[in-house]
């Protein structure tokens, strides 16, 4: 279920009767650049957590970088790592219980966590703060 959309924010509702919809390829566990989950790890714990947790629900949060290989092109693929990181501690830092997170490809990231503690508002405040403080020192 289609909870909020903007922009590149995409916010879904899913428990563990959604598994089917669900899936991902990659053999490495951990991102190397940001530390967050891959993709085949991060939708294994998903389905991992909503087979543990059946009567929860839980928000799939997706997300990408707007222009982003604009700013891998401008400003070089080293800002664009950073940028990258500074995203991946931002949601770090949220400290969300039972959050999974993870870097699905490229400049996809996509965080799970419990539905029901309305955490979305804080992470979409906290996204909105963020777009706004990362300058790129050229």
């Amino acid at each position: 279920m289609l909870l909020e959309k903007k922009d590149d924010i995409i916010c879904v509702r899913l428990n563990h009767r959604d598994l089917g919809e669900y899936g991902g390829i990659d053999l490495e566990i951990r991102d190397h650049l940001t530390g967050l989950l891959r993709k085949k790890a991060f939708d294994d714990d998903v389905r991992q957590m909503l087979d543990t947790h059946e009567d929860m629900e839980f928000e799939l949060l997706r997300m990408d970088v707007e222009r982003f290989k604009v700013v891998n092109e401008f400003f070089g693929e080293e800002t664009g790592d950073r940028l990258l990181s500074r995203l991946a501690e931002c949601l770090r830092a949220l400290h969300i219980p039972m959050a999974i997170m993870g870097r699905l490809h490229s400049d996809h990231f996509a965080l799970v966590y419990p539905a029901d503690r309305g955490y979305r508002a804080d992470i979409l405040r906290m996204l909105g703060e963020m777009s706004g403080t990362f300058i790129p020192e050229y």
